[in-house]
């Protein structure tokens, strides 16, 4: 049965625009009955009560659910979904919809990729950010998405009421993927961490190419004071190894770079912006990091190169 909402999912997609593995708890997919039951009921949730019967879609059906932005999910390993309406006593509305996902690391990545730069950090599950009207969070290998229809004080109030009811239901501790810590923690900023499966939520972070230029299976990119750091992780170092030079090829024949050229195993470039592009493959990985000063991007690189090695077996 596709999810549908009385406020029509567009809205809920054009927010997407914008923009762990599990510990203690059984691998076993969650039955609908056992997700329609992570719903905030009435009495839970400071004075929001649902406002009519929940909705359930399973795999292929989340594609009647998000136009244009199903895919995304899926690349991420997305299993179910539920979503339910809420009202309170003055009739403000806010709508609660609740994704599960393949694994905990699944969670976290289409968290990173649903949340905002500038969100709020809050203490609530695995971790969780409010913006003005709306609410991400995850927890063990689930998402939590709470949306408001204004950014009054109440509205806010009731997005933090929903989305802590919630992830008090969920029986469940998620952590974040390991290849989190190869990425040096001065000038860090944490809420750009954005964690990948696939090429999709690359593209949505930056373009390399129209294709699936690195041949991205895992990876993260994150701001590090002023340079963005892209890293890939591969099944072993020769397919490292052969995506690096894919890469190189692409890029050198791309119309977006320019002086792209590969010397002692570093390649190099200009992007659209006259930024510079440096990167490395390195073990099982690809490094690459992005900047105005190009000494200062090798200094990043020679960094995240030692982190992968020391985190590495």
């Amino acid at each position: 049965m596709p999810l549908r909402t009385r406020y029509g999912f567009s809205y809920y997609a054009a927010l997407l625009s914008t923009v762990g593995y599990l510990i203690g708890c059984s691998s076993q997919q969650t039955t609908e009955n056992s997700l329609l039951s992570l719903l905030p009921q009435s009495g839970e949730a400071d004075g929001w009560s649902p406002a009519e019967p929940p909705q359930h879609a399973v795999g292929d059906d989340l594609f009647f659910l998000i136009n244009g932005g199903a895919e995304v999910y899926h690349e991420y390993g997305f299993e179910q979904a539920a979503v339910l309406s809420y009202s309170d006593e003055n009739n403000r509305s806010l709508n609660l919809e609740m994704y599960e996902m393949r694994d905990p690391a699944a969670a976290y990545g289409i968290f990173t990729f649903k949340r905002g730069d500038d969100c709020l950090s809050l203490d609530i599950g695995d971790g969780s950010c409010l913006q003005d009207y709306y609410l991400n969070l995850w927890k063990g290998r689930f998402l939590i998405t709470v949306i408001g229809f204004d950014t009054e004080q109440e509205t806010r109030d009731g997005l933090v009421s929903l989305a802590r009811s919630a992830a008090q239901k969920i029986d469940a501790v998620g952590r974040r993927p390991p290849i989190l810590a190869w990425l040096p923690r001065v000038g860090l900023d944490e809420t750009s961490i954005r964690y990948m499966r696939g090429n999709l939520a690359l593209f949505r972070s930056y373009e390399f190419g129209t294709g699936n230029v690195f041949g991205v299976t895992e990876g993260l990119t994150a701001r590090i004071g002023e340079q963005v750091v892209f890293a890939f992780q591969y099944s072993s170092e020769s397919e490292a190894a052969r995506w690096f030079d894919t890469a190189f090829e692409q890029l050198s024949q791309s119309e977006k770079f320019r002086n792209v050229a590969l010397r002692d195993g570093t390649l190099s470039g200009l992007d659209p912006d006259d930024q510079h592009l440096v990167g490395i493959r390195h073990l099982n990985c690809i490094v690459l990091v992005l900047g105005d000063e190009p000494q200062a991007l090798t200094e990043t690189l020679g960094i995240v190169k030692q982190r992968i090695s020391s985190h590495s077996g």
